[in-house]
């Protein structure tokens, strides 16, 4: 197409394009790919002129074509990006930009790259609904030469890419005239012998088709003149790829076919095409089983709109007949692009059509692209059936649908409680396929038991996709009950609770997301039990904490007689890290849960925390009773005279009064004196303050108090 022949197709019907940029991009698109050729042999720059020549018979708006004019130019010359939106705009490099990265995707080969890269496709078109338009083009032209590419596995990788992702796109938006045709290139290149097969006997009947065809034609004009309708008659015929896709499903031979060929009626109304209906109806036998399909009231998910009837005519002749306004059959033609925006300057935004959020929703809800991709082959290629809620509004599911599907159309809830559904007056089990243009009512329960068989009985990627959710998060819960039994039994083998707070103060520490996060990590064993642990209790790692704590094991074993007043044996209970209390000191338990308590010092701050909860103080004292043996732990800080052997004078007074030493530590020393703290064991109160004045006696004691162990 010339620079000129271009212009004036585009300005014929966007009369806002800009035509001095039009032209610029033709001559630069001509420019750098001079020197380019195609495996045909003819200048690459035939290319992206076709791809602009396909765009203007969908009356694309201006910018598209001059995207379509460059769509080629950053992937395949020195043109950058930069050069792209100083020249025409942002928004013209910003199409550009999305269709080079589509002609990067492959979308055949291996199933979790080939899902990556669909999720890859959708997701940068859902920007702008004419970068797969561009795309399309451009998938198209590459078809019409596919023949003249010399690698055979390349031919067939492309035909496959097509068939599977670009032909039913191209339905979804409308644009039927670019899916038949790639459908029947790909069909003939994928199976050649099938298509000439057809071909052929489609060519022996040709000559007494068009024959009947032609006498139809005439018949149903007449018919309509006599009951005063002008209406608009084509004859229209079945493609060799729609052919074989019928035979394979309904096994029949060629001749079987009834609509091979087909009439199209157009007229200007709807109440017209109501009319024309009436009026085939009236003459001619509609045949049964389904054939009938009323798409002006239930319109596909693309927005096509038709009513379409099969009848028995003279000579037992089986026809299809197709009955829509001429604005429906604009539709029909260019789908997305027949209602174009350019006029109003709106942007191209995918998302408001129905199918872009319905992929985008997957692409939420799918855990994998490979699962990604297995429902979008559900939600984009099964055939569709039509049905109302009982409020009459209507709803499309993919063809064998169940009542469940249905009820998952308005969320997990309304799936989940399901028990069935009054279908045109009739009761319905959830698993009950539903028919085309049934009404529906749903029946809901309560306390339902969600059955993974559920699974295998939905039909529909939203169904699959919200009963998959909905087993992950159960399993979720699960595992996270599991774990937090396996975290708290941890903290009570060192006689330690875990709150909330203890755990979200674990999920901040650790540069968690949240506790679900953490706990998923301990199941995997990314980080240890341990670890959490000290995270909130620091004090376990000291030498302090352990002896203790295997006093407080030893108490266990020894229960018969409570080291706490106040306690019973078998209770359990821990001392708070906040103030690691010792004995002597004034103290109180808390309950943190049935028989599970922690020992506090009365003046510990902590404390606060529980103003509000006065039922779990606990009154308890020490026992300090000549009846109770059980070791007791205490801290001293002693102060000492410097000197070589003032250690060994001072441990002898240790030995002399029974008292073990459980850790001793260097706090200062200079040459005047040296302080030391001491974790001690001792056998009760009084044991403990005859200890503290033997030592007090001694010369070279400087001083001795008790310490909180904090």
């Amino acid at each position: 197409m010339r620079q000129y022949e271009l212009i004036e197709k585009v300005k014929s019907y966007d009369k806002n394009a800009d035509e001095d940029a039009l032209a610029r991009a033709y001559v630069l698109a001509s420019k750098v790919h001079y020197d380019q050729r195609r495996e045909s042999g003819e200048p690459y720059f035939y290319h992206p002129t076709s791809v602009a020549q396909i765009l203007t018979e969908y009356k694309m708006d201006g910018d598209t074509i001059i995207a379509a004019l460059l769509h080629d130019t950053v992937e395949d010359t020195p043109t950058a990006y930069e050069d792209i939106e100083i020249l025409f705009g942002k928004d013209i490099a910003n199409l550009v930009e999305g269709v080079t990265k589509l002609s990067k995707i492959q979308l055949i080969g291996e199933d979790f790259k080939q899902a990556q890269n669909f999720q890859e496709l959708v997701l940068a078109t859902s920007k702008d609904i004419r970068i797969l338009m561009i795309k399309m083009a451009d998938r198209l032209h590459n078809m019409r030469t596919l023949g003249y590419c010399k690698d055979p596995a390349k031919r067939r990788r492309v035909a496959q890419e097509t068939m599977d992702i670009y032909a039913p796109l191209a339905e979804r938006i409308g644009m039927h005239k670019i899916q038949i045709e790639m459908e029947n290139i790909a069909f003939q290149t994928l199976y050649p012998d099938a298509y000439q097969n057809i071909q052929k006997q489609l060519d022996g009947l040709k000559a007494k088709g068009q024959l009947k065809l032609n006498k139809l034609i005439r018949q149903i004009k007449t018919l309509l003149s006599k009951n005063r309708i002008k209406a608009n008659v084509i004859g229209r015929k079945k493609m060799p790829y729609s052919i074989w896709k019928k035979l394979k499903t309904h096994d029949n031979s060629l001749e079987e076919i009834f609509d091979l060929i087909g009439l199209r009626i157009l007229v200007k109304t709807i109440p017209e095409c109501y009319k024309v209906l009436g009026i085939i109806h009236t003459n001619y036998k509609m045949i049964p089983g389904g054939r009938f399909k009323d798409y002006i009231s239930t319109p596909k998910d693309s927005g096509y709109q038709s009513i379409h009837t099969s009848v028995i005519c003279q000579d037992n002749q089986r026809l299809e007949i197709q009955i829509r306004t001429f604005d429906m059959e604009e539709e029909a033609e260019f789908g997305v692009a027949a209602h174009w925006e350019y006029k109003e300057g709106k942007h191209k935004d995918a998302k408001k059509y129905a199918w872009m959020r319905e992929l985008l929703e997957l692409i939420r809800t799918s855990k994998t692209p490979t699962e990604f991709l297995e429902r979008t082959k559900i939600s984009l290629y099964q055939d569709k059936i039509f049905c109302f809620s009982d409020k009459g509004k209507v709803y499309s599911l993919p063809k064998g649908s169940t009542v469940r599907d249905f009820a998952y159309l308005f969320g997990t809830e309304s799936g989940n409680n399901c028990i069935g559904a009054v279908v045109n007056g009739q009761k319905k089990k959830p698993s009950d396929i539903l028919a085309d243009g049934v009404s529906i009512h749903l029946l809901k329960g309560k306390n339902i038991t969600i059955d993974n068989k559920w699974l295998n009985e939905v039909k529909t990627a939203n169904a699959k996709a919200l009963l998959s959710n909905y087993f992950d998060q159960k399993r979720q819960k699960e595992i996270e009950k599991e774990v937090r039994e396996e975290l708290h039994e941890y903290a009570e083998k060192y006689h330690l609770t875990l709150s909330e707070e203890d755990l979200q103060h674990a999920v901040r520490q650790l540069d968690y997301r949240s506790i679900s996060q953490l706990l998923s990590d301990l199941k995997r064993q990314k980080i240890s039990y341990q670890r959490v642990l000290q995270t909130v209790h620091p004090e376990i790692k000291s030498s302090f904490y352990q002896r203790t704590l295997s006093l407080i094991r030893s108490w266990t074993k020894r229960n018969q007689i409570a080291p706490i007043l106040g306690l019973k044996p078998t209770d359990k209970f821990n001392f708070g890290a906040c103030c690691h209390p010792v004995v002597g000191e004034s103290i109180v338990a808390i309950r943190q849960k049935k028989s599970t308590y922690v020992i506090h010092r009365r003046d510990c701050s902590e404390l606060g925390r529980y103003k509000k909860s006065p039922d779990r103080w606990i009154a308890v004292e020490w026992n300090l009773s000549d009846k109770n043996n059980n070791p007791q732990p205490a801290r001293l800080k002693i102060l000492w005279k410097t000197g070589s052997s003032t250690m060994k004078q001072i441990l002898t007074v240790f030995d002399q009064e029974n008292v073990d030493i459980l850790h001793m530590n260097t706090l200062a020393q200079n040459d005047n004196a040296t302080e030391i703290v001491a974790d001690i064991q001792v056998r009760h109160q009084e044991h403990l303050n005859d200890f503290i004045e033997e030592l007090k006696k001694h010369p070279k004691i400087i001083s001795v108090s008790k310490e909180s162990g904090s």
